[in-house]
C-alpha cells in the first residue's frame, strides 16, 4: 500500500531536474552549432577542388582530341596566366584561349584566381612516339592543394 502512495504522489519533474536537462541540451546544441562554420569552409574548398579537376580533365580531353600528333607538343609550357597564345596552330590557340576563359571567368565553372599549366613530353621516334601530357590547375588555398591530371597520347 505504501508503494502505491509514493508512486501516486510523483506528478512531475523537480526544478533541479529541469535545470540539469536544459544545461545538457544547451551544451549539446552549442557543440553542434560550432561545427557549421568549419563544415562550410571544408565544403567550399572541396567544391574548388572538384572544379579544378574538372577544368584539368577538360583541357586534357582537348589535347587528346587534337587531330594532328604534331600539334600536341605545342601545348607544352602553356599557361592560363599568359595574356595571349601564339603557338603556330589556330586550333591549339583557340583551345588554350577557351580554357583560359573557362578557368578565369566563367561563373560557377571557373576558379577564382586559378591558374592552369600544361606540360608535354614526347618520347620515342616517329611513327611510334608517345606524348605524356600533364595538366595542372592551382588556386589559392591554405593547404597547398592543386589538381594534377596526367595522360598519354600515342602517335599511331
Amino acid at each position: 500500500m505504501r508503494m502505491r502512495q509514493l508512486i501516486g504522489h510523483d506528478k512531475g519533474l523537480t526544478l533541479m531536474e529541469v535545470l540539469i536537462s536544459v544545461a545538457i541540451l544547451g551544451v549539446s546544441l552549442l557543440a553542434i552549432a560550432s561545427m557549421f562554420p568549419t563544415s562550410t569552409i571544408v565544403m567550399g574548398e572541396s567544391g574548388k577542388q572538384t572544379r579544378a579537376f574538372s577544368l584539368a580533365r577538360g583541357m586534357a580531353e582537348q589535347v587528346l582530341a587534337t587531330n594532328s600528333f604534331a600539334d600536341i607538343p605545342l601545348y607544352n609550357g602553356q599557361s592560363t596566366a599568359q595574356t595571349s597564345f601564339n603557338t603556330g596552330s589556330a586550333v591549339v590557340d583557340v583551345n588554350l584561349a577557351t580554357w583560359k576563359e573557362t578557368v578565369e571567368e566563367v561563373p560557377g565553372a571557373g576558379l577564382s584566381q586559378g591558374v592552369g599549366q600544361i606540360t608535354v613530353t614526347v618520347a620515342g621516334a616517329a611513327p611510334a612516339r608517345l606524348a605524356t601530357v600533364t595538366v595542372m590547375v592551382t588556386w589559392p588555398n591554405d593547404r597547398g592543394l592543386s589538381a594534377v591530371l596526367t595522360t598519354q597520347v600515342s602517335e599511331t
